[in-house]
């Protein structure tokens, strides 16, 4: 056992790891929580950070099976690594080119829905773009607050007006 090929694929599968969270976890999310960030402005980013993600990750996989193969591993990481790599595949050529095609046609100005159920990130862009300005909807972050006012009009809550106070 080569032990040096065993530390650089330990090192490259972290590192692999720790780009993706942090990508699709962190940055995904938040950046269509940034002012002033449309979400056609949102979605044009993002597509350009995955694309250079997946290179990245094509690249970190071809060094972790270069290792994998140079440390002469046991059966199970070496299956472990394939797996790794054979996911990547099937991300870049199925998944990605569909995600693709999808973005097309929001940036293009078609309503679609969003491509999976567990993006809320993704659920929000939807529900906020139909807002117009003078809306006594406001957005705090994740969620639109409201309340019940007189004669069962819905206005702002306070929590709403004091975030639009501080942002004068």
């Amino acid at each position: 056992m080569n032990h040096a090929a065993v530390a650089i694929a330990t090192a490259v599968t972290f590192l692999w790891l720790g780009m993706v969270l942090a990508i699709s976890f962190l940055e995904a999310p938040l950046k269509f929580r940034a002012p002033g960030v449309s979400p056609h402005v949102g979605l044009a980013i993002g597509r350009l950070v995955f694309r250079a993600l997946n290179r990245a990750e094509a690249a970190l996989a071809a060094a972790m099976l270069v290792a994998v193969v140079a440390s002469a591993p046991s059966v199970t990481p070496a299956t472990a690594a394939l797996v790794a790599a054979v996911a990547l595949a099937v991300q870049i050529a199925v998944v990605r080119p569909r995600l693709n095609r999808r973005t097309d046609r929001v940036l293009a100005g078609e309503d679609a829905p969003p491509p999976i159920a567990g993006a809320p990130h993704l659920h929000r862009l939807r529900s906020d773009q139909g807002r117009r300005p003078g809306d006594p909807r406001r957005d705090l972050g994740h969620r639109t607050v409201l309340r019940s006012g007189p004669q069962g009009r819905r206005t702002p809550s306070p929590c709403a007006a004091n975030t639009q106070a501080r942002r004068r």
